[in-house]
């Protein structure tokens, strides 16, 4: 039985508030490349639960849930994808960072073993000589 016209036009502004909501948060995340607050696990859970109504509205051909959802899809996989990527550089970044201070500190660290090696070299063989 079809829907009547104001129960499609409901369901197409309800749509439209609850994709729209997560346009600022995509365009924020984007242009700041800030993402230190937010949660993969939420923002994942919420993508997978998109999809699945995406797949339910494609199955049950109810274009209110197909349009919506395939626009939610495409907000909250540009967050999803700006966690993961913005965090995945960080910790390059930070590795990155270790492996500098240990190249810097390394060649200090075998001078001064080699400092101490001689010394002890030195010294035994002045014990030995004596």
């Amino acid at each position: 039985m079809p829907e009547p016209p104001l129960v499609t036009a409901l369901g197409l502004l309800a749509a439209a508030l609850t994709t729209f909501a997560f346009l600022p948060q995509a365009v924020k995340t984007w242009r700041s490349k800030s993402v230190g607050d937010l949660s993969l696990v939420t923002y994942g859970m919420f993508l997978a639960g998109v999809m699945l109504w995406l797949a339910y509205g494609l199955l049950i051909t109810n274009w209110p849930l197909i349009l919506s959802n395939a626009r939610a899809m495409t907000f909250q996989g540009a967050i999803v994808g700006q966690i993961v990527a913005v965090r995945w550089r960080e910790r390059r970044r930070a590795d990155y960072g270790a492996c500098r201070r240990f190249t810097g500190i390394l060649p200090e660290c075998v001078g001064a073993l080699l400092q101490v090696r001689d010394r002890r070299c030195n010294s035994r063989s002045a014990h030995i000589r004596d």
